[in-house]
């Protein structure tokens, strides 16, 4: 199972595009699924609309903490699909956290450490848009919340997504997008490289 995780700022065009991704692959027949981060339908996910809605207010650690949990909360999920699915997309992942917890002042190692026993992506898209876009867009939950309405926060944020995404890039494990781009566009560059993904998979496994 490839893991493809879409990472951006907020409004960055990830939810639009997992979703176009999943359904050209499911009309190709492939086996896929998706999931997001964070799903505000769970337990651990209405906390953390709660804290970015200003309803709740813990200490950062406890917000890393609640997050993590959110992702473990769909580990059992991740295993028993493995198996039958050839790709899972996921709307926001691992590298989001990291970048979100730096900027608000958290060690790294905290974070990786409570991470360290999800499964790591096999490749990321990054929607790169900057902190003026991501605020003047439109959102699903209304107004912006407060990660949504900093834009120091949101400055830092793109600098640490940018920063890490072009080290996975140079790896070959990612590819920045410009997310200003027309949507059909960005979604073609999205499909033709996810499909070139499977081919190479296809290869090493003969």
């Amino acid at each position: 199972m490839i893991i493809i995780a879409f990472e951006g700022l907020d409004k960055s065009g990830k939810a639009s595009q997992s979703e176009l991704l999943y359904k050209a692959l499911y009309e190709r027949g492939i086996a896929v699924e998706k999931s997001e981060f964070h799903r505000y339908d769970t337990p651990t996910g209405q906390l953390i609309r709660k804290f970015l809605d200003g309803e709740y207010s813990p200490n950062q650690l406890a917000v890393e903490c609640i997050m993590a949990a959110d992702k473990y909360a769909q580990l059992d999920w991740f295993n028993e699909i493995q198996e039958s699915v050839d790709v899972l997309i996921l709307d926001r992942y691992l590298t989001s956290q990291i970048v979100y917890s730096k900027s608000n002042g958290i060690d790294t190692d905290f974070v990786l450490n409570l991470l360290e026993r999800m499964p790591e992506p096999n490749f990321h898209f990054f929607l790169d848009i900057n902190s003026q876009e991501s605020m003047e867009r439109k959102g699903e939950h209304g107004e912006n919340d407060r990660y949504e309405s900093n834009v120091s926060l949101l400055n830092s944020v793109r600098d640490n997504y940018l920063r890490l995404m072009k080290i996975e890039e140079e790896d070959g494990r990612a590819i920045i997008l410009d997310g200003t781009l027309p949507i059909q566009e960005l979604h073609q560059q999205i499909l033709d490289k996810t499909l070139s993904l499977l081919e190479i998979k296809k290869v090493a496994l003969l």
